[in-house]
């Protein structure tokens, strides 16, 4: 029998874990998406908005979509946390449409995810500019005669808004697709990945305390 727990816990910001206990995948799905949306997509949305200072802070935030995702439309993680990256900023940016993505994803990984995470700034081949109506604009390295050499990036420049609108683009379509029932891979690879990454299988996690008996500051 189900004890009622005093304290009221949220699994997402506007559903609490009964939404999970149904089992039903679209109610998985709808709780994948507030997640996303109101963990990542909107905050990383608001940065932007407040300066171009706290863009680059939204910019960050959200190339965690990238790994995220590369895990739900796989089913699984890659070999490496790199691999599962880049592969996932690939499928977001569309390197089957583009030259030099998987560059800018390996760029990506580098100079953004991991400068911002480990130093505490973006590395120098990044750089932002507002309005641009692009994603990003990338700089190959030439050769004496000015070819392009697609396999060496020397930099990028980030629009933020756009750059999130195009990863909000795919999250939508990824969303759309979850949802139709005639998709059943791609289903199937979400709910995996997704009672992996939640532990859903495992059960409620046990909590012994009540907001009532934690220390407050002064």
């Amino acid at each position: 029998e189900r004890k009622e727990n005093p304290v009221e816990f949220l699994v997402s910001p506007h559903w609490g874990p009964e939404k999970l206990e149904t089992g039903r995948v679209e109610d998985l799905i709808d709780v994948f998406e507030d997640r996303i949306l109101g963990y990542m997509l909107f905050p990383a949305q608001e940065l932007i908005k407040i300066s171009p200072h706290f863009a680059q802070a939204g910019v960050a935030l959200s190339t965690a979509y990238f790994e995220t995702i590369a895990s739900y439309e796989l089913g699984k993680d890659l070999s490496s946390n790199r691999a599962t990256f880049c592969w996932g900023a690939c499928k977001v940016l569309r390197a089957d449409e583009r030259e030099g993505i998987p560059q800018l994803a390996e760029l990506l990984w580098t100079d953004v995810r991991n400068g911002y995470f480990h130093d505490g700034i973006f590395r120098p081949r990044v750089f932002f500019r507002h309005g641009t109506k692009y994603p990003f604009i990338l700089d190959f390295k030439r050769d004496e005669q000015g070819t392009v050499d697609f396999s060496r990036c020397n930099s990028v420049v980030i629009d933020p808004q756009e750059f999130l609108m195009a990863i909000a683009t795919h999250f939508h379509d990824y969303l759309r697709r979850i949802r139709d029932p005639n998709e059943t891979e791609a289903r199937a690879n979400f709910e995996r990945t997704f009672r992996f990454e939640t532990e859903l299988d495992r059960g409620p996690v046990e909590v012994n305390w009540h907001p009532d008996t934690l220390p407050t500051g002064t």
